[in-house]
């Protein structure tokens, strides 16, 4: 089934229904207007939206295609028609198939179809628009991407439905709620704070996300000149002390350095601790062990011989 899919360029879609939030899902139907088979708007909690097939194409990543609407029944009867083998057989009512008489791949095919597609809440009957899918999927497969069906255009059909039927209070009609996730977050980036769906759920019906987001992009502001101000002064800091190494090489060559002192006593740098340190371990060798030459010499001598190294076997594991 994904492999049918991802062939159709669906998969992608359905990857990307993640998540959704009944409140919100209520809140953007209702305030869906309709302007046109391809244009309707959506306004509500300050966030606006213009929705057309070609922007829930570009959200969904659906091909556009061409459209086509659930109320075209003598081609869904056609389709019907087509999608069954002559040996098949089936089981309908006055609405259309019992899905559980359909062959098992394409009962589990179909039901996808109504879960992420045209989100039924019922599974048990297909229709006639079912079987345009359906056929489509079965015999069609290989029509060019412009010929086939356009999810899109059916998308916003079935959404413009059911706003109209929630605000005639007609039950059961919250549907299409990974959708309207993808066309919130769409439209959450145009602002110059990014703003996350996790925060536009959690606002309440009077809130306007244009507010928070000036308050947010203030905010933002406000903390980036501070953060620009810090690093000007540190930058300023720096610059007013000499580097230690400069300060090093300084003592080195015999130029006079202040160097820095701790209770009347001068502290010694990185360098003279390391230059001690060498002059007393050379001191010591001498003293035992006579001259540095020497004593490399006798070290050496002492040496266990070196190991050789062990070789490793590399097990190829194939490109």
């Amino acid at each position: 089934m994904v492999d049918l899919f991802t062939n159709a360029n669906w998969m992608t879609f359905c990857d990307r229904i993640q998540g959704h939030d009944d409140e919100v899902t209520e809140e953007f139907l209702m305030s869906l207007r309709p302007k046109s088979k391809t244009l309707a708007t959506v306004n509500f909690k300050g966030l606006t939206l213009k929705l057309t097939p070609q922007l829930i194409s570009r959200v969904t990543d659906l091909p556009l295609g061409v459209p086509w609407s659930k109320g075209e029944r003598a081609s869904g009867q056609k389709a019907k028609k087509e999608f069954f083998l002559p040996e098949e057989q089936f089981s309908e009512d006055k609405n259309g198939v019992w899905r559980a008489s359909l062959n098992p791949f394409w009962s589990k095919v179909n039901l996808q179809i109504m879960k992420y597609i045209t989100c039924e809440g019922r599974f048990s009957i297909v229709y006639d628009y079912h079987f345009r899918l359906l056929t489509e999927l079965r015999r069609k497969m290989d029509l060019p991407t412009e010929q086939k069906l356009s999810i899109p255009y059916f998308l916003l059909q079935s959404l413009i439905e059911c706003g109209t039927k929630l605000k005639e209070r007609t039950p059961d009609q919250l549907a299409h709620h990974g959708l309207i996730k993808l066309l919130v977050e769409d439209a959450l980036h145009i602002y110059i704070v990014p703003l996350s769906w996790e925060i536009f759920r959690n606002m309440t019906k009077d809130d306007d996300i244009r507010i928070l987001a000036e308050e947010l992009t203030s905010s933002s502001s406000e903390e980036r000149e501070h953060l620009e101000a810090e690093e000007k002064a540190k930058g300023k800091e720096t610059q007013d002390k000499p580097p230690q190494k400069e300060q090093e090489e300084k003592q080195e060559k015999g130029q006079a350095a202040e160097p820095k002192t701790m209770g009347g006593i001068k502290a010694q740098t990185p360098r003279e601790k390391q230059l001690q340190i060498r002059a007393e371990r050379t001191e010591k060798v001498q003293a035992s062990e006579g001259t540095p030459k020497e004593t490399i010499a006798k070290l050496e001598e002492k040496a266990p011989p070196a190991k050789q190294a062990k070789t490793v076997k590399t097990v190829s594991t194939g490109s």
